[in-house]
């Protein structure tokens, strides 16, 4: 019944459990800008349905199984600007496609494992404004490479493998402040839309 609602365009049903079906029927609603359907066991077939909206510019498919086969498909998309990927299973591969897209200003991959090639790639778009990075297994190298982004306006990389070793810390605000704006290695305040 929600997706016959020709005005509907916002649209938050986190936590539902709509599944791979529902997705496909809010995917035959051209006219969604803004869906968060965090945790929702969407998998990787409702994310390329979704991946198909043509005016929908904020999507949080949070903890859904996207995997990376469903991040190719986001790739694909030209009108995102907000995409929360965080805790979906994606590897470095699939965001070096995502990371080439110069729509996207807004982007979560926290609890995911994109490591130095993702890092290093997402590094290279200097359309991102806010990058969310914790726990990705980014390396030194990768971490150098975000650092050198100056366009960022706020990076969170916590718990990544290249802020520690032998338990103390090697990478700090102090040795990432090429940034000229506000680096983050923790955060409470996450999305500035939600």
């Amino acid at each position: 019944a929600i997706v016959k609602i020709p005005s509907l365009k916002y649209l938050s049903l986190r936590f539902n459990e709509i599944g791979e079906k529902g997705a496909m029927l809010f995917a035959n609603h051209s006219d969604f800008r803004y869906l968060d359907l965090a945790g929702n066991h969407i998998g990787i077939k409702g994310t390329i349905a979704l991946a198909k909206l043509p005016l929908l510019t904020y999507l949080n498919l949070e903890s859904n199984g996207v995997s990376d086969d469903g991040v190719f498909a986001l790739a694909s998309n030209n009108v995102l600007t907000h995409l929360y990927l965080r805790n979906n299973n994606i590897g470095g591969q699939s965001v070096t496609a995502l990371a080439k897209k110069t729509n996207l200003t807004d982007l979560d991959l926290d609890f995911n494992h994109i490591g130095d090639q993702g890092a290093i790639a997402l590094a290279n778009n200097t359309n991102l404004r806010w990058l969310y990075l914790q726990n990705n297994h980014i390396g030194r190298t990768g971490l150098a490479a975000l650092a050198n982004n100056t366009t960022l306006i706020r990076l969170v990389t916590d718990g990544n493998d290249g802020l520690k070793q032998d338990g103390e810390e090697i990478v700090t605000t102090n040795d990432v402040h090429a940034l000229k704006s506000d680096i983050v290695t923790s955060c409470s305040d996450k999305h500035p839309f939600t």
